[in-house]
């Protein structure tokens, strides 16, 4: 289905060693597409992406209550349990996932790693909005951000080397959610997802570019380049995701497209 798309990814940057890579991260609201963009890059090789925890946050077979859906339905008793396990869950993934690249011998392959969101973006966007928001206290907010900084700095390889964002109106954001019908998003209110828009804005766009309010369209250099840096510094690719792409084979390509000149343009790490 997409073995076209794939191709554009199967030669190696001219001048980077096979044994350097990049590691990028899907960043965005509840419905952006996240999941859609992340099983396109799946296929396509030189390529490793790393999936969210949702399972986890689920519970399962073992036993383990849905954290998801307890969060949703009493976020003022649950955001600082869920948030902390969140974060843990998701940095285990990664490294359990590179861990695994690398006894299999088939790291140093992948020249670019793609997560489905970030370390990062758990407490830029997710956490900080517990506490803007009064979810979480003054304590758990110091607790959380103790634990994060302390987590981040003890290992290196959790940190990303760029951001994609996947930017898309709550409103778009809305209608794919109730379109796809997890259950325990049934009940999330769009307001949740303004929140979380606006989190997504003050963190990725904050240097190169400004944003029109009323139609959400990027003005400026980003017309041309859709580049911008985080607030703390992380390079910035935006892409504009409120048009459909998941069944539009020409923007899928361009998406591609930008994503590899966005990863091939970002100095590697060694191994």
């Amino acid at each position: 289905m997409y073995a076209s798309d794939c191709r554009k990814w199967d030669t190696v940057t001219p001048g980077r060693p096979s044994s350097m890579r990049v590691v990028l991260s899907l960043e965005g609201n509840i419905g952006a597409g996240k999941s859609s963009l992340l099983r396109l890059l799946a296929c396509a090789p030189g390529i490793r992406t790393v999936d969210e925890p949702l399972d986890t946050w689920r519970g399962g077979a073992d036993g383990r209550p849905n954290l998801l859906n307890m969060f949703y339905a009493d976020p003022t008793r649950w955001a600082f349990t869920f948030q902390t396990a969140a974060f843990l869950s998701r940095a285990e993934g990664a490294k359990s996932a590179l861990r695994s690249a690398l006894a299999k011998g088939s790291e140093a392959s992948c020249r670019t790693w793609v997560l489905e969101r970030s370390v990062q973006s758990d407490k830029q966007c997710f956490a900080t909005n517990c506490r803007k928001t009064g979810l979480f206290t003054e304590a758990e907010w110091c607790v959380y951000n103790d634990y994060h900084t302390w987590l981040v700095n003890e290992h290196e390889d959790l940190r990303i080397d760029g951001a994609v964002y996947l930017r898309a109106q709550p409103s778009t954001c809305m209608a794919r959610l109730r379109k796809r019908g997890r259950p325990e998003e049934a009940s999330v209110p769009v307001d949740y997802l303004e929140q979380l828009h606006s989190r997504h804005e003050e963190w990725l766009i904050h240097e190169g570019c400004e944003v029109d309010p009323d139609s959400g369209s990027l003005e400026g250099a980003c017309v041309a380049s859709q580049r911008s840096v985080s607030s703390d510094g992380i390079p910035v690719l935006i892409l504009d995701c409120d048009p459909d792409f998941a069944s539009n084979d020409e923007r899928k390509e361009s998406m591609l497209a930008s994503i590899r000149d966005f990863a091939d343009s970002l100095p590697p790490r060694s191994s």
